[in-house]
């Protein structure tokens, strides 16, 4: 579609820069199409000549254009701009701007001057060539039918992508290799650490602990330490009220950088005036500019042997659901990060495990959950690693984490991982937000 500005226009007066944006906002609603500043058609015949204002073709740059669409359309629309010579008089020019069609409707979010008849709303392009608003049923059922037509194939992606189950693929040598190299040094300076906590300090983790590795293949590193602290807390959803990868502002509790260039955070070291001074609340994390992170947490289900409502010995339970919150979370985690690392199109390697299993039983700290005893773990640990695409996280989520939790469950007495189960619990997290 072809639109001709015959009227006089420059971009910065208002009346103007209106004409062009409604303009934008027709042809993107039509499936797209050109404006072309410089000519003016003859009245009552198909024919265009240079417009005696055609100096100003060369002021409409692609900044300007978009800058039109930033302040005037809602979405903002993005155009390409490119300045050609007029054929019949190469001296001139002409401003050629291909705008593109939406994928939904776009509106006209600003009035123009009185008398100018521009007001805000949905416009489209007739069948006369004119922009107005849609007037009909059949103009709308038009605009909103090409809108659908338009996002067909993210709709079928998305749904083949639901379908698909959220497949989860086997390591290569080269990606265990680095993941375990990562997760190794991780884990041992976090043993030195903790092993230099005298015992009977609560915060020292003595009776098993969740952890989880991962990294962003093929990421582009981030410039330096800074850069990656303001995008560790600038990317963080807080699904809990101690997330993962927890940054505090404490001077003793802070993240800090290790001998390695990576980002570290210890929460295990003693210290006064902690109101949280247990294993749930030891972290230990760390993050690398070039996308690799680590976390690693002792069981709450330990931390209630003085509590006096509900008494219980560690190292004698694991919460039916905590599992799916931890390892669901991380992955949410790792699909935030993706975003600044340039790896949203890319793959998630990952390695998850779960230590201190053996003698524990299957039960629930949530008064929403009942759950009968007997269900008891006879291993002493499990492991689970492979690599999915990043961009499949959000969707296939319930999918991702089931699979991978499976066999864990069924290290207590063959229980049953549900289905259900997993997508409630996760709905359950991701409606939280807490403040940071």
């Amino acid at each position: 579609m072809l639109k001709v500005k015959k009227t006089r226009i420059s971009p910065s007066p208002c009346v103007a820069t209106l004409r062009v944006a409604k303009a934008i906002c027709a042809l993107s609603n039509h499936g797209g199409g050109h404006v072309i500043v410089g000519l003016r058609s003859n009245d009552g015949e198909h024919t265009y000549e240079l417009s005696p204002n055609d100096e100003w073709a060369t002021q409409y740059t692609l900044d300007t254009v978009n800058g039109i669409g930033d302040s005037y359309l809602e979405p903002s629309i993005h155009c390409h701009v490119a300045h050609i010579p007029y054929p019949p008089n190469p001296e001139k020019t002409l401003c050629v701007i291909s705008v593109p069609a939406s994928e939904v409707p776009v509106i006209l979010k600003r009035a123009g001057p009185d008398g100018e008849g521009i007001t805000p709303g949905v416009y489209i392009r007739r069948t006369n060539l004119s922009s107005a608003a849609p007037q009909t049923a059949a103009e709308w059922k038009t605009l909103l039918t090409r809108c659908v037509r338009a996002n067909r194939d993210d709709f079928l992606d998305a749904i083949r992508t639901i379908m698909s189950g959220g497949e989860i693929s086997v390591l290569e040598q080269n990606e265990k290799d680095i993941l375990m190299e990562w997760i190794a040094s991780a884990k041992e300076d976090w043993e030195k650490k903790n092993n230099s906590l005298p015992d009977g300090v609560d915060s020292k983790i003595s009776h098993g602990y969740w952890w989880v590795g991962y990294f962003l293949k093929d990421a582009t590193p981030l410039p330096s330490m800074r850069d990656l602290s303001r995008t560790l807390d600038e990317k963080h959803i807080r699904h809990t009220g101690w997330p993962l990868w927890v940054t505090l502002n404490r001077r003793d509790m802070a993240p800090y950088p290790n001998a390695q260039g990576d980002l570290e955070c210890w929460l295990g070291r003693e210290m006064e005036g902690r109101h949280y001074d247990d294993v749930a609340h030891a972290d230990y994390w760390g993050y690398s500019k070039d996308g690799k992170g680590f976390s690693l947490r002792g069981y709450i289900e330990d931390t209630f042997e003085t509590d006096t409502r509900r008494p219980m010995a560690p190292g004698i339970m694991i919460d039916l659901t905590l599992p799916i919150w931890r390892f669901g979370e991380s992955l949410l985690h790792a699909h935030a990060m993706a975003e600044p690392f340039n790896c949203l199109d890319k793959e998630l390697v990952f390695k998850t495990g779960w230590t201190g299993l053996e003698g524990r039983e299957l039960g629930s700290l949530s008064p929403g959950r009942y759950l009968s005893g007997g269900y008891t773990s006879h291993t002493s640990a499990y492991e689970y690693s492979g690599s999915v695409p990043v961009h499949t996280i959000p969707d296939n989520l319930p999918e991702i984490v089931h699979r991978v939790l499976m066999p864990l469950y069924e290290r207590f007495d063959m229980f049953q991982l549900s289905m259900g189960l997993v997508t409630e619990e996760l709905a359950r997290m991701r409606r939280d937000r807490f403040n940071s």
